[in-house]
Parts: C-alpha cells; sequence; structure tokens
C-alpha cells in the first residue's frame, strides 16, 4: 500500500512538472539584425515608348531580269548585292551575231528601194507606151504589180531592220528600275538562252 502510495506521488510530481513546464512561457526569439537596404536618389529623363513586333521586310518593286535573246555572256557589269539605278547596264551578251543580222536586214532593204525604184520606172515608161498602143494592157498590169511588190518588199524590209534593231539592243541589259540586285545566275562564258528566259 505504501508502495503504491508512493508511486502515486511520484506520478502526481512527474505530471505536476510535465505540466508546468508546458505552462511555462517561452521566451521572445533572439531579435534579427535589420537587413541592409541600398537606396537611390529618383533620376528624371525622358523616356520614349516603343513596342516591338516580328516582321519581315519585301521590296515595293520585285523585278527578275531574264534574256530576250539567246548568245553567250560577254560581261557582268554590276557586283552582286550593291545599289544600281534605272538604266545602268546589267549584262552584255555577244552582239555580234546580232549585229551582222542587222547589217544584213539593212541591205536588204537597200536591195528592196532599188528593186522600187527599177519597177518605178518601168511602170511611168509602160504608161507612156500602153497611151501609144505601144505595148498590151497586160503587160501594163505586170509592171503596175511589179511596182506594188516592191512596195511591200521595202515595207518587210523596215520590219525586219526594226526587229534586228530591238535585237541587237537586247544584247545590252539594263536595270529596269533602280534597287538592290541580288546575285548573278550565270557567269560569263555561259549560253544564255533567251526562249527559254534564264535568268541572269
Amino acid at each position: 500500500m505504501i508502495k503504491g502510495r508512493r508511486l502515486s506521488i511520484y506520478l502526481l510530481m512527474a505530471g505536476a512538472c510535465l505540466v508546468g513546464s508546458a505552462c511555462k512561457k517561452s521566451g521572445a526569439p533572439p531579435a534579427r539584425p535589420p537587413a541592409p537596404v541600398t537606396a537611390n536618389q529618383p533620376v528624371q529623363r525622358e523616356v520614349v515608348e516603343w513596342d516591338e513586333y516580328p516582321g519581315r521586310l519585301e521590296a515595293v518593286d520585285v523585278v527578275e531580269i531574264r534574256a530576250r535573246v539567246s548568245g553567250y555572256l560577254e560581261s557582268v557589269h554590276f557586283k552582286e548585292g550593291a545599289e544600281v539605278k534605272k538604266g545602268d547596264l546589267l549584262v552584255v551578251i555577244d552582239p555580234r551575231p546580232y549585229q551582222a543580222e542587222l547589217d544584213r536586214a539593212e541591205a536588204e532593204l537597200r536591195q528592196a528601194q532599188t528593186r522600187f525604184e527599177l519597177a518605178s520606172n518601168d511602170l511611168v515608161r509602160a504608161e507612156k507606151l500602153l497611151q501609144s498602143k505601144a505595148i498590151s494592157e497586160e503587160e501594163a498590169d505586170s509592171r503596175n504589180k511589179a511596182k506594188r511588190e516592191a512596195e511591200a518588199a521595202i515595207q518587210m524590209g523596215r520590219a525586219s531592220v526594226e526587229v534586228t534593231k530591238l535585237n541587237l539592243d537586247y544584247t545590252h541589259v539594263i536595270a529596269p528600275i533602280s534597287g538592290r540586285i541580288s546575285r548573278k545566275m550565270v557567269t560569263e562564258g555561259n549560253l544564255i538562252n533567251g526562249n527559254q528566259g534564264q535568268a541572269t
């Protein structure tokens, strides 16, 4: 019995100690030192508002240069990526065959003009002879038609000269607009095929 009492007292004391320690107010945690702070003086300045947008630039005018006549590329007169002005010479295709063609067309035109003069003279003589009944009307008509044929040959000759002049001009490729030129697709010495319109 005494042993049981002692045990109870010990238990009561142990419980009181526990309750007493639990009820004790814990002390405030130690104070922390203040955090370091950096301060700057306010600055007055002008601010420009701007926005950034992703995008792609494209030229207003884009022209792909193509040869109009065939021939060997003789020379290139621009640097890749350079600025060119409208009318600047870009490339030259060998003009000699086209110059020869122009010379031939001009010779044919002179020949047609000579034939026309001869036919005109023949017609004037035929009209005089027809009045005196020295030739038949059929012969006079034949000379009249020869003159008309010579006139048509002159028109054909003039058209041929114009075409060959154009082709000769096309051997000198010029810039149709001002702007930045890209790279050359064909180098000197290569054959340019104007029918396929290869870009130069």
